[in-house]
């Protein structure tokens, strides 16, 4: 696991502690950038309990994934995720992916 913080973001890499940390921030985050593919608990599954949780349900919610796959994107939306995002490959998609993303803030 991976966890590093400063004022303005915290970044977890375990879907496990994504839950566990994130229940113990005071400060209600703007956007949440997540990951289907995290260890131990999966993005789906982060998601899921992320729009279940009266606290959390409101956030804005960008998954940015390696997974093109259209199950992945339909189940993702049917999970009320805001926006899908490919991790693009070249450096102006990467650029135009940070500007979409920059939108929600």
């Amino acid at each position: 696991m991976t966890e590093t913080s400063n004022a303005d973001k915290l970044h977890i890499t375990d879907g496990f502690m994504v839950w566990v940390v994130g229940r113990s921030i005071e400060e209600t985050p703007k956007l949440i950038l997540l990951d289907l593919k995290l260890p131990r608990v999966d993005g789906h599954e982060v998601l899921r309990r992320i729009k279940c949780d009266p606290r959390t349900s409101a956030i804005p919610v960008v998954m940015l994934t390696s997974s093109d796959e259209e199950r992945d994107v339909m189940r993702t939306y049917q999970e009320s995720a805001n926006s899908y995002i490919v991790n693009p490959v070249d450096f102006q998609h990467f650029t135009d992916s940070v500007l979409d993303i920059g939108k929600y803030c």
